[in-house]
């Protein structure tokens, strides 16, 4: 808090400085003058929160220095202080609604009093104004929510609540609907950054004779109402190409699209719905990226060619044939030219594309690679991408991964490598069996169990119980692990069937082996 104090007398100022504990008040800055002008200059610089002030001093006295300084800040705070028994500067001070009177000669404990009842009063103006404000914001969001459905309102209704909004319009007012939307969620959004974009945007769009509503919509979708004359296309591509600009503060990847002009508000919904359907288009380019809707009718395929079936495709992961890449590259480059099939459909395809290399796995008998035993579904990595790029980039990424993996596999067993990745992701499975195993690997058990045992020397349930073993070896080492934990952390649910198991094939019990491994 700031304090300013005015008194053409030297003595008292200091006097009142050194008398107060000013820093237990909320006082951080004290400020002093010794007149009206030099008072009035000083609080245009430094915008003090609380002025004691004389209100007989030299050039500019106080109850007019005062009157001034509340034109500049109406919520100041203004205690006065006098050696006369005048009544007009008491009625002048009464008039300015100053907080206090005090009366030479000083009391500090009555400036004290008077400093506290300032300090309350500047409290409730803040929260007073925070309310009215948080209330200001609600009713616009409601208001801009309610405009994007037809019929929602009347044309009267919605003109009275543009004017409790203190916003005038009429039915002849041209309407543009503007949708930025957003990658990720706005409440990540610092609230901050995003009340000085609000407050950006809105300035510069008051520059050129606008007014805006704005809300929010699913936390992703900042849709503005901007309205007042009909601004030329090239207006419109300037307003885009600045918020662009504006929006980049946001840290958050973002497409703009600006809806068709409408006159009337509950015509709003009709520049909304355009908008919406434009923005379909986003998806064939870079974050960034503004759009005018000029009308509804967007020339949308749903139908998507493929240089060759799905079949095909399939055959030649089956293959391993790099001509799989030039397939998805042939695809890419011919949604990205045409950009006219719905992002939908084109995520359709991806997925069948993506199950296609998914099975291939299976069909080839290659180990998934640990990334994707980890990751989460594709399904939803698919759908989630806003954009042909980053669908692609998936899809690509995939396809360098299999191939990556069948290279690797060239030098093993497959179906033995995939029953040990197996294996290792299903140990801690109590129901484990070679009958399991069997089904991943797409073989019978009869034949996976013989050739296990050629190509290891070791039969499977010879190879799942050491696996076990060694991975109790490696928590019994930990001795914040407990023993009769373990056991059901390796796929045994009885402690003594575990024990007995881990002392026949490591020659030491449980305990025994802790004890060993940690010198207790």
């Amino acid at each position: 808090m700031k304090l300013l104090i005015a008194d053409d007398e030297k003595l008292t100022r200091e006097g009142i400085i050194s008398s107060i504990d000013w820093k237990s008040l909320g006082i951080s800055e004290i400020y002093q003058v010794d007149d009206g002008i030099h008072g009035l200059e000083l609080a245009k610089d430094v915008h003090p929160d609380i002025v004691l002030s004389d209100v007989r001093m030299p050039r500019l006295d106080g109850i007019e220095m005062a009157s001034r300084l509340r034109e500049l800040f109406p919520n100041i705070n203004i205690i006065f202080m006098s050696g006369y028994s005048d009544k007009e500067y008491l009625k002048a001070a009464i008039k300015l609604k100053a907080i206090s009177y005090v009366e030479k000669p000083i009391d500090p404990e009555e400036i004290r009093e008077a400093v506290l009842e300032a300090l309350k009063n500047k409290q409730e103006i803040e929260e007073t104004t925070d309310t009215k404000k948080e209330h200001h914001r609600f009713a616009t969001s409601s208001l801009a929510a309610r405009l994007i459905y037809p019929g929602a309102v009347t044309t009267a209704e919605l003109t009275a609540d543009f004017k409790k909004l203190s916003l005038n319009i009429t039915e002849n007012t041209a309407f543009h609907t503007m949708i930025f939307a957003f990658r990720n969620s706005l409440s990540q959004t610092a609230e901050h950054v995003l009340t000085s974009f609000y407050i950006q945007f809105h300035d510069f769009l008051e520059n050129y004779g606008l007014s805006e509503i704005h809300g929010i919509k699913q936390e992703r979708f900042l849709i503005y109402h901007i309205f007042g004359f009909a601004p030329s296309k090239e207006l419109l591509k300037h307003f885009a190409s600045s918020a662009a600009k504006m929006a980049a503060v946001l840290g958050n990847d973002f497409f703009i699209v600006i809806g068709k002009k409408v006159i009337g508000a509950s015509n709003v919904y009709d520049s909304y719905n355009s908008a919406v359907i434009q923005l379909q288009s986003s998806f064939y380019y870079p974050y960034g990226s503004w759009f005018i809707a000029e009308n509804d009718n967007i020339n949308i395929s749903t139908f998507v060619t493929l240089p060759i079936s799905m079949d095909e495709f399939r055959e030649l992961l089956h293959q391993k044939n790099p001509k799989a890449m030039e397939t998805v590259k042939s695809v890419y480059e011919n949604l990205v030219l045409q950009k006219n099939v719905m992002p939908n459909q084109v995520k359709d395809l991806y997925y069948q594309l993506f199950s296609s290399i998914q099975e291939a796995y299976h069909i080839l008998q290659i180990p998934l690679p640990e990334q994707k035993l980890n990751s989460t579904n594709f399904f939803e990595q698919i759908f989630s991408c806003e954009t042909i790029f980053e669908l692609n980039q998936l899809l690509v990424q995939e396809l360098n991964l299999l191939f990556t993996q069948t290279d690797l596999s060239r030098e093993e067993s497959s179906p033995v490598t995939a029953i040990k990745n197996f294996i290792a992701s299903h140990y801690q499975d109590e129901s484990l069996s070679i009958k399991d195993i069997s089904d991943h690997v797409f073989l019978s058990t009869s034949y996976i169990c013989t050739l296990f045992k050629n190509e290891t020397g070791q039969t499977l349930n010879q190879y799942i119980t050491k696996y076990r073993m060694d991975k109790a070896k490696k928590l019994l080492a930990d001795p914040r692990n407990k023993i009769s934990d373990i056991s059901s952390k390796v796929g045994y649910s009885d402690g003594n069937y575990f024990g007995k198991t881990f002392k026949k094939i490591v020659g030491l019990s449980p305990t025994e082996y802790r004890d060993q491994v940690t010198g207790a």
